[in-house]
């Protein structure tokens, strides 16, 4: 599911098992953008779904709401790509 956090493109992560019909939160990745290509990926897990307002379950038919305030769960970050040298910039 795309979708915006903190004013930056993030892409919100669900898996579904086979033979269920609800997909359930798995990651969320928020990209920096800077001169035009992704400068940063941040990887945040499953916890932080409810905090930005994310669906906690998709479905077919569509995704079912946030839990309202919620904010349970411990926030992990990892950083998987960083690029200080601005290698990749054309």
């Amino acid at each position: 599911m795309i979708t915006r956090v903190n004013r930056q493109p993030a892409v919100a992560n669900y898996i579904r098992r086979p033979g269920d019909e609800r997909a359930l939160p798995l990651a969320l990745d928020v990209l920096r953008i800077a001169d035009g290509a992704i400068a940063e990926l941040i990887v945040f897990d499953r916890s932080v779904f409810s905090w930005v307002g994310l669906p906690k379950r998709c479905t077919a038919a569509g995704a079912e709401p946030a839990a309202v305030g919620s904010r349970g769960g411990r926030q992990t970050v990892s950083r998987v790509f960083q690029d200080r040298e601005g290698l990749g910039h054309a």
